[in-house]
């Protein structure tokens, strides 16, 4: 008989989902904290100078808005951001 302190195999399973969809939760989260950081940076700058290399990530993102926002960006890397 299996001890009741490790439940069966469907509250493992089960466990296991409420696991994944909290860290799922707290990544969203991280990002969304990131972005607003990002926002803000740009938000209250005159300019902004990156290195962005690549079509994805929070570095792409913060330049796209700061291009939005008809901030001056200067990339330093060889990767045109257009």
């Amino acid at each position: 008989m299996k001890s009741p302190e490790y439940g069966s195999g469907r509250d493992r399973e089960s466990q296991r989902g409420q696991m994944v969809e909290a860290r799922e939760l707290m990544i969203r989260k991280q990002h969304e904290r990131i972005r607003n950081r990002d926002r803000k940076l740009v938000d209250v700058s005159a300019y902004r100078i990156s290195y962005c290399h690549r079509e994805i990530g929070e570095t792409v993102y913060t330049v796209r808005y700061a291009m939005e926002q008809e901030i001056p960006v200067l990339n330093t890397s060889s990767w045109d951001l257009r």
